[in-house]
């Protein structure tokens, strides 16, 4: 399912750049904004699936039934990666700085396209008080250049995460590609 996940994001993508090109700004807008999200699902996807994997080895045993009881219990993202990767690999996923404040930066922007915010404001529009307005100029944002940031910073994310595990800067593009598929580096 990564390799899924980073296949319609590679494709969707390059629509937003068309789109971007053809100045088809709602588009490229509408396309990004579903970048975002499988930006975070493919990193979610990968640790689910990565963890659940390490944990039927030997070393990472101990720790199978409370990974699996994370998943099972559909424990979000922001968790996982603050708990899994302490106590498996001894190093913790550092959201302050880097690849790891990237996705937080990223996982929040998302967050804040799907959990909208109330604002006590009013507006009058036709005679009607409207109350408590919603700010999406974070959606407005959006474009190629965003969709780009957000695929960098999810294999950024998967690579980070593979070295955590103990794979060495030789082994990380081998292991991105049998990961997700991607080829460049």
């Amino acid at each position: 399912m990564v390799w899924e996940h980073v296949a319609a994001f590679e494709m969707l993508l390059r629509e937003v750049e068309l789109a971007q090109k053809a100045r088809h700004d709602r588009a490229s807008r509408r396309k990004a904004a579903i970048c975002l999200h499988l930006a975070v699902l493919a990193v979610e996807t990968f640790v689910n699936v990565y963890f659940r994997l390490l944990v039927a080895e030997r070393q990472y045993a101990p720790h199978k039934e409370w990974i699996l009881s994370d998943i099972a219990a559909r424990k979000g993202i922001e968790y996982k990666l603050k708990q899994w990767p302490k106590a498996l690999f001894g190093g913790e996923w550092d959201t302050a700085q880097g690849i790891g404040q990237r996705f937080e930066d990223m996982r929040k922007a998302r967050n804040n396209l799907m959990h909208y915010r109330y604002e006590p404001q009013k507006v009058h529009i036709l005679g009607t008080a409207v109350h408590g307005l919603t700010n999406i100029s974070p959606y407005h944002g959006l474009g190629a250049a965003q969709a780009r940031e957000f695929f960098t910073t999810m294999r950024d994310t998967i690579a980070e995460l593979l070295r955590l595990s103990g794979k060495n800067e030789q082994e990380v593009p081998n292991a991105l590609h049998a990961w997700t598929g991607l080829v460049t580096w």
